[in-house]
């Protein structure tokens, strides 16, 4: 328990006493010792009077997790051990917590009688929060002496990031032999109609029984193997400015992915390196998810390439796609090197948004050629069989995905590794 702590008012009350003292001594008027005997009194009868014992503080959490714009229930509970005329409390929230209520109370508590406030709490940002503890005040007579301390358990909170729903995914162009929602390009035993072939020893397939009529010798079905694919999502940290968006992004784009049975894992390049091997089901998703809400951004002036990376986490035959501003040179050389490995490899540039268009001519003239220069970065990954599509902030994650889809249909074939 904590013991009674003396308030400014002690040195407060205890100067006017004696200032009157002095000055009745002084200036020979016994009335001005009436003027200074209630600041004396109310500290002698302050500091010998008993203040009450602090309160016991229980708090809990409805759920310890949620999305981010979520909302989660706290219950504040205390209980006095005798009564208590006033209780100040206090709770404080780490940025990127907000309360729909008041997070401060004076409350009277009576013994045997516990107190329950709820509140509301909603997460503005994904991330890990610690709520608590609570800090409460009991002060005594004419607040002259109080006592001060904090209660409660300190509660975790985990704000997951809030990933959009996608429907466009672009898709390796090497599968794997497990089992998944992707048509392997090579015909063997699935669903998918592939073509019809006259048969021949080892060829895999059902008879066509009206073709082989039609043309007098047998001819088989082939069909496209569903095949599950490798896809490494690497997530640019060297920016702060844009690394919010980029986890969403790399969140949903997990979900989509291993929704369709993919081995999905995760990169983290910057100040700090972390990873996430490849792996299948609910429970990787839980670890990329757990991954990304812990993705910070670190200031670092050292030199990082892509041989920081494991071998492990950028499997040769997965599709790599990063989500990064491109504007670190650390991270373009990264970049250069893992495709220079052979790794089949994708860029989502996330840029701000769009320049309004009432600008002045300077001001014209500089977004002009930041936009050269980004073409000209564009165009010289796109020599080395890299397509990097630009997502400016407020549009949709689909636009994007949908142009990077695009461009490897396009480039099926004719880009050399």
């Amino acid at each position: 328990m904590s013991q009674p702590a003396a308030t400014p008012k002690v040195v407060a009350y205890a100067v006017l006493t004696g200032i009157g003292l002095l000055a009745a001594v002084v200036l020979g008027d016994p009335a001005i010792v009436a003027l200074a005997a209630p600041f004396g009194f109310a500290l002698v009868i302050g500091i010998l009077t008993r203040v009450a014992p602090l309160p016991e503080v229980g708090l809990c959490l409805d759920t310890p997790r949620l999305v981010e714009g979520g909302k989660a229930t706290m219950t504040l509970e205390l209980s006095a051990s005798a009564t208590t005329r006033r209780c100040d409390i206090a709770l404080g929230l780490p940025l990127g917590l907000s309360a729909t209520g008041p997070t401060a109370w004076s409350l009277r508590l009576d013994e045997g009688s516990p107190v329950v406030v709820e509140i509301q709490i909603t997460a503005a940002h994904y991330g890990r929060f610690s709520i608590g503890p609570v800090t409460a005040k009991v002060p005594g007579l004419f607040k002259i002496l109080e006592r001060s301390g904090e209660g409660g358990d300190t509660l975790q909170l985990e704000a997951l990031p809030k990933a959009e729903a996608l429907r466009t995914l672009a898709r390796a162009r090497e599968v794997r032999a497990t089992a998944g929602d992707r048509l392997a390009r090579r015909p063997g035993d699935g669903i998918e109609f592939a073509e019809v072939r006259p048969y021949s020893a080892g060829t895999p397939g059902r008879l066509n029984w009206r073709v082989t009529a039609r043309r007098g010798e047998p001819y088989v079905n082939l069909r496209h193997p569903e095949r599950s694919t490798d896809v490494i999502l690497l997530v640019d940290t060297f920016s702060a400015a844009v690394l919010a968006r980029q986890v969403r992004a790399a969140s949903g784009l997990a979900a989509a992915y291993l929704a369709r049975h993919d081995r999905v894992g995760l990169v983290a390049f910057g100040g700090a390196l972390h990873w996430v091997e490849p792996a299948m089901g609910r429970a990787q998703l839980e670890r990329l998810v757990a991954a990304l809400t812990a993705t910070q951004w670190h200031h670092s002036y050292a030199w990082k390439s892509a041989e920081t990376i494991p071998s492990r986490a950028l499997p040769s035959t997965g599709l790599v796609i990063a989500i990064s501003p491109l504007e670190d040179p650390r991270i373009m050389n990264a970049l250069a090197s893992i495709r220079a490995k052979g790794v089949d490899l994708g860029v989502i540039e996330t840029i701000g948004r769009r320049p309004s268009k009432t600008r002045s001519p300077a001001g014209s003239l500089a977004a002009r050629l930041i936009e050269l220069e980004r073409v000209g970065m564009r165009d010289n990954f796109a020599r080395r069989g890299v397509p990097v599509v630009g997502w400016h902030d407020g549009e949709s994650l689909e636009a994007p995905l949908q142009a990077l889809a695009a461009w490897r249909r396009r480039a099926r074939g004719r880009v050399a590794r």
